[in-house]
């Protein structure tokens, strides 16, 4: 039990500041550092503000985006927990954390088998970048990823309900639609964009057979995004669309 709780921290964790004082702030991309023995290892923490609560998620070499548990800040303590995933294994690992400006400190203890272990943790916010403000930043930087199709006014023929995907670099998107029987690509086409927190920008620089019509053209849309879900609106109603985070299939 002991070694492969061992191993599971080996791989990497980090914890999030809690708060010092009123000026308490965790908001932000952390990155952390702790040894396991003589190695060192590092970890990324992003804790963002959902309505009046906070939320975030941790990513090790092996692991991304795995959501909070129990995000609390009281007292200028910042408490939550995370689950690390290891040889089937579900390790959850508490935090108790604090920070001093864009430095954090703290302890995770993690539970495997009736055994506890604890370490020190330490780490430095992320500096924005230069010129970009956080209200464009941060909603920029949740778009990146997969998305599935969970809603549209005009699902296509074959429904792209639950099939449909779109994908988000930094710089470029793509969007394909699969049939839901044979698995084969019904359509597919991409390009470049710009998002600048509120406007959607797309325009289409390649394509299949099927919509190769599009390419050249550049659609707008509102945009209203959170860490999971976003809504897509078209001023003319045709794209007008509710899309969720994809997730990873479950192993069989």
């Amino acid at each position: 039990m002991k070694t492969i709780l061992s191993a599971v921290l080996v791989l990497g964790f980090c914890g999030l500041a809690g708060a010092q004082g009123e000026k308490a702030d965790p908001v932000g991309t952390w990155k952390c550092e702790y040894k396991i023995g003589d190695q060192q290892r590092t970890a990324d923490l992003t804790i963002k503000k959902d309505g009046d609560k906070l939320a975030g998620t941790m990513s090790w070499p092996d692991q991304k985006d795995e959501k909070l548990k129990d995000v609390k800040l009281t007292d200028g303590t910042l408490t939550f927990s995370a689950v690390r995933k290891f040889m089937d294994n579900d390790i959850p690992i508490d935090y108790k954390l604090t920070f001093d400006g864009d430095k954090l400190k703290g302890k995770g203890t993690a539970e495997f088998g009736g055994q506890k272990q604890e370490f020190d943790i330490e780490g430095k916010r992320e500096k924005k970048d230069e010129g970009v403000e956080e209200s464009t930043a941060e909603p920029a930087k949740m778009l990146i990823g997969a998305w599935q199709l969970k809603e549209a006014k005009n699902p296509g023929s074959p429904s792209g309900i639950g099939t449909r995907l779109k994908l988000f670099t930094g710089t470029h998107w793509c969007v394909i639609q699969p049939d839901p029987n044979s698995g084969k690509i019904v359509f597919q086409h991409g390009g470049h964009y710009s998002f600048d927190g509120k406007v959607l920008s797309e325009t289409i620089v390649f394509a299949g057979d099927s919509t190769s019509s599009l390419i050249g053209k550049t659609f707008k849309f509102d945009l209203k995004i959170t860490s999971d879900a976003l809504e897509q609106l078209d001023a003319e109603g045709v794209f007008t669309e509710k899309w969720e985070r994809a997730k990873a299939p479950e192993s069989k």
